[in-house]
């Protein structure tokens, strides 16, 4: 589990705002110029709260779990999701600097640099709806 400072300054940005729903973008560069664009909806309704992480352009969706004390767990993130990325990233395993799920939480899931100006409410229907109560189950779909 990981103690993650930046999500305690969202969660204190989100209730000065009075909101329980937030979306912000961020990028994940690679090799060459390859990047994904990640949308997230941080969902702070209940407990354990949602990180939702749609990849722009791409199929791919990965949901996150926060738990009290603002902890990530990065086995969260599936090692189907890992390969993926790191095939559309272009990048090579490097056994001196591996890209793995304790990475990609730790160094890109929230960047250095606040993304605030891209930080905008979260709607209902932005929100993938579980599998089990649609009718294509195998499907997600982000909307953004």
């Amino acid at each position: 589990m990981l103690h993650h400072e930046r999500l305690k300054r969202l969660y204190k940005e989100m209730r000065q705002l009075g909101v329980t729903r937030q979306a912000f973008k961020f990028p994940v560069y690679g090799k060459d110029d390859r990047q994904v664009v990640f949308s997230v909806a941080c969902i702070a309704e209940g407990t354990p709260w949602q990180l939702l992480l749609g990849a722009r352009t791409h199929n791919r969706f990965e949901r996150l779990r926060v738990l009290y004390g603002f902890q990530i767990d990065p086995m969260d993130l599936s090692e189907d999701f890992i390969k993926w990325l790191r095939e559309v990233l272009g990048l090579e395993y490097d056994p001196d600097d591996p890209f793995t799920r304790f990475k990609f939480v730790t160094k890109h899931l929230f960047p250095e640099t606040p993304c605030e100006a891209q930080q905008r409410p979260v709607h209902p229907h932005e929100i993938p709806v579980d599998r089990s109560q649609v009718e294509e189950g195998d499907k997600i779909y982000f909307l953004h």
